[in-house]
Formats: C-alpha cells, structure tokens, sequence
C-alpha cells in the first residue's frame, strides 16, 4: 500500500457539447470526492461549449487546464493527449454527455492505494436524452471484486467514461506510436481500448458492481451501449481485410512489450511478461488460422473450418470461452455466395 493517497484527474473532451456539458460539469462540482486536477480538451467546437467550460471551471478548487485545439483531432487523440498532460496517479476518463453520481470518485478511489490496482471499472446506469432512466450498462461486471492480469477477453473492452486508470499508460507512449485500432484500423488505438490492454498485462483491476454514471443515449454517440447483433454476412475478402487489421494489432502490441521492456509499467510484481508474450502469440497464430480461411481457394475453406474448430482456433486465448459468433462468421463466409 502507499503511504500518500493517490491523486485523480478528470479529463473531459468536447466537441460541441453544449447540449449536456452543462450538467455534466455540475456533476463534477458535486463530487464528494473532489478531483485534483480537471483537464478540459476541447477539439474546436463552434457552438457554446467553450463558454459553458469557461464558466464552469473557475468554480473548481483544484488545478483546471483547459485545451483548446484550433483544428479537429478526432476524439481519440483529443483524449490521448490531454490524458499525456495529467499530473496525478490516475485519470478518470469523462465525456461530455453522461452525469456523474455523486459518489463515483470517492468510491472509485478507494481502491486507488492498492500498489497493484491499474485499472477501476464500474456499472452504469442508462439513460435517454431527457435523463429518464432506460436499463444498466453491466459490462460483465456482477460483483465487486479485484481481478488478475488477462482475466477477461482479450478483445473485450470496458467504456472509457467508467474508467479510473493510471497516468503512466499515457506518459510511457506517444499516441502516434499506439498500436491501430482493430475495429477502426485506419485511426490509432483509442484510449479506453489502450488502457484495458495495458491493464490487462500489468496488474489487477477492480470491477465494481454499483452504477456510478447515468450514461446518456441520445442517437448522437460516438459510441453507445448497443445490443448483441448476429454476425453480418460479409465476403471473404471483406472478413480477409477486417481479420487483417487484428493481427496488425497484435504485432503491434507484441512490438510495443518489448521496446517497452524497461518501462516502470512492467516491473510491477503482478506483470508476467513471459505469460503476456504467450498469450500475444497464442492470439496472433489464432488470427492467422482464420485468415487462411479468407486467403485460401473456397474448395479448401470448410476444412480449414474444420481445422480451426478442432485446434481451439475459436475458444478465447484468456478465458477459454467458445467464440460462437466468430465460429459462426466463419462457416458464413463459406457458405454464402
């Protein structure tokens, strides 16, 4: 445990925000936990968001730092690099449209003097444009507990706004160098896919089971809550092109590991490099056995199927939990014109 309590940052991004940023920020001023610092980032709106955020900040007690970029830089870098100038232990992620309880530092920080705590997470509570409750955002989370490294999916991942991760994965690597995005492989990582991956390999994470956000669904999201959705049919080619972009990904992280090896992120007693290593190149030889099904003549792709279904090609490489939705995409593409 350490001996001083660790300290948080808030970093918010805004993009035209004017519409919700208001209570957003009220709910930051009613923390009962205040923040130590408050990062505002502003990616060149052209409504009132800045001067709601002017407004707002001055009433805050702690250090307040204020962005504002002359041209767009896509949220993914707006949060990353804001994120790179947070001066405490922690950053708690914030967009601009969702409402905090009260309580959710002061409860997330509980957890925060755990020397290997790398990453706190809780539930959320959905709701519409008008604040009317609509369901919880679980994200798997079903109690209050501390798990290891690479105890969840590795694909998975837990919304950046629900949140409370080291500093040091933003101050380690520059955005540009973050790994590309395997569900948007044309951007960079975006920061809540980063800090799961780098969670997963250095230390624990604390899943709490109590809903400490009113996440706002709005149709305007970047990305929402969503429901589970059957696999589209999609060619082969297309699959080839998608599946492409996971085994840049993994090369990329596998890189990222090893010129990273001396960073203080891996010397924590919980990182198992060795363990990370192997599971990286369980994950990148199981992307490729797909990718032989796209790649291969379509004569040969049900035995490859086949293969892949009796190697353990669709079973998790953490959880060891049937991937029944890739298993299934798979046979469609060989079956489907």
């Amino acid at each position: 445990m350490s001996t001083t309590a660790p300290t948080i940052t808030v970093v918010l991004a805004t993009y035209n925000g004017e519409r919700f940023i208001e209570e957003q920020l009220q709910s930051l001023l009613d923390q009962t936990r205040q923040p130590d610092e408050v990062i505002v980032s502003d990616d060149a709106s052209d409504d009132a968001t800045i001067e709601i955020v002017d407004k707002y900040l001055v009433q805050f007690k702690c250090l307040t730092v204020f962005l504002k970029n002359n041209t767009p830089k896509g949220f993914r870098k707006n949060f990353a690099d804001a994120a790179a100038q947070a001066t405490s232990d922690f950053i708690a992620f914030c967009d601009q449209d969702d409402v905090w309880e009260p309580e959710k530092l002061a409860i997330c920080s509980a957890h925060l003097d755990d020397t290997d705590v790398f990453m706190v997470v809780h539930q959320s509570t959905l709701i519409d444009a008008d604040g009317l409750q609509i369901g919880i955002f679980h994200q798997g989370i079903e109690s209050t507990q501390k798990i290891g490294p690479f105890s969840r999916d590795l694909w998975s991942v837990y919304a950046g706004f629900s949140t409370v991760v080291r500093s040091s994965f933003f101050k380690c690597l520059p955005f540009e160098q973050f790994p590309r995005d395997y569900i948007a492989p044309q951007h960079r990582l975006a920061h809540d896919r980063w800090t799961h991956a780098m969670a997963q390999i250095c230390g624990c994470t604390v899943e709490i089971a109590a809903p400490l956000v009113r996440y706002r669904q709005h149709g305007a999201n970047v990305y929402g809550a969503g429901t589970a959705k059957a696999p589209a049919l999609k060619s082969r080619s297309a699959l080839a092109a998608k599946n492409a972009a996971y085994i840049e990904y993994v090369d990329d992280l596998t890189d990222i590991l090893k010129n990273l090896s001396n960073s203080s992120l891996l010397q924590s007693p919980l990182c198992d490099r060795d363990r990370s290593n192997g599971i990286l190149c369980q994950a990148a030889k199981e992307v490729r056995n797909r990718q032989d099904i796209y790649k291969s003549f379509r004569i040969y792709a049900p035995l490859l199927v086949v293969r892949n279904l009796l190697n353990g090609t669709y079973q998790d490489v953490v959880t060891g939990n049937f991937r029944k939705s890739s298993f299934l995409r798979d046979v469609s593409s060989v079956v489907s014109p």
